[in-house]
C-alpha cells in the first residue's frame, strides 16, 4: 500500500519527545538521571531520520530508481547527525558559555552516537513500513 501522508507515528514520536522533554526540564530530570540523555538523542535521531527519507522520497521523489534508494539510511544518518551537531552546539552555549555546566567530550561524542543510531533506525523505519519509496 503507497502511504503519501506524513506518517502518524511521526507525528505521535514528536508530539512525545517534545512533552517528555519539556517535562524533563520542569523536574530536572537530565541532571537527576544523567543516561536520559540518550534515549532522548536516539528518540530524535529517528524521528529526523525518518522524517528526512519521508520528505526526500515520497514528497519530492528524489530516490527513485533502485541503486539510489540504498543511500536513503546514509541521508537519514547525516540528517540525524547534522541537527545532533546544531544541537550540540546550542547545548555548548547554553551550559558552558552560560557557566551552568562543563563541556564534556565523552557526553557530547555518545549523543553524536545515539543521533547516529536513531537516525539509522528511523531511515529503515520509512524504507520496510511500507511507505511509497518510488
Amino acid at each position: 500500500m503507497k502511504h503519501k501522508h506524513y506518517p502518524a507515528f511521526l507525528i505521535w514520536l514528536l508530539v512525545g519527545i517534545v512533552l517528555f522533554n519539556a517535562l524533563a526540564g520542569h523536574f530536572l530530570w537530565y541532571y537527576h538521571f544523567l543516561w536520559l540523555d540518550r534515549p532522548m538523542h536516539l528518540a530524535a535521531g529517528s524521528w529526523i531520520g525518518a522524517s528526512a527519507v519521508w520528505i526526500l522520497n515520497v514528497r519530492w521523489h528524489v530516490y527513485s530508481d533502485v541503486a539510489r534508494r540504498k543511500s536513503l539510511l546514509l541521508i537519514a544518518v547525516l540528517c540525524a547527525l547534522g541537527v545532533g551537531l546544531l544541537w550540540e552546539v546550542v547545548e555548548y552555549v547554553i551550559d558552558v558559555v552560560g557557566g551552568a555546566h562543563p563541556w564534556s567530550f565523552v557526553d557530547t561524542a555518545s549523543d553524536l552516537a545515539f543521533d547516529i543510531i536513531g537516525g539509522f533506525v528511523g531511515g529503515l523505519y520509512i524504507r520496510y513500513r511500507n511507505f511509497y519509496i518510488a
